[in-house]
């Protein structure tokens, strides 16, 4: 009984801890920028290195990859998530951020979806 005890002592003071609790609340909270990109296109090489610093920047935020012009998966997954949405992919750069779909390389536009999507 006093083992029971000590355990759920021990948990509750691990599950209050502050760096552990942002830790997991950072983790329920986890958003994910897509970022469809063909590999020589001008556009996304440019700004490919501003979205990777962003990710790295924003607690929470998960970017994942994807080269379209090669990978015909991932051109697929492409127009799947962007149908989903009730959009048509046109092109890339592309950036899908929860139920935003963006085609363009303006990055203050992105920001501002990644702002949109990630506060709550």
């Amino acid at each position: 009984m006093k083992r029971l005890a000590a355990c759920w002592i021990f948990l509750s003071l691990i599950s209050t801890a502050p760096g552990l609790s942002s830790a997991l609340k950072a983790q329920e909270k986890r958003v994910v920028l897509h970022f469809f990109y063909g590999k020589e296109c001008p556009h996304c090489r440019q700004i490919e290195p501003e979205i990777e610093a962003l990710a790295k920047r924003k607690p929470g935020l998960e970017l994942k990859k994807y080269e379209v012009w090669y990978n015909k998966e991932n051109r697929a997954t492409l127009i799947r998530m962007a149908k989903e949405r009730g959009k048509n992919a046109q092109g890339v750069p592309t950036v899908i951020i929860g139920n935003d779909v963006y085609t363009g390389s303006d990055m203050a536009r992105i920001r501002g979806l990644v702002a949109k999507n990630t506060r709550k």
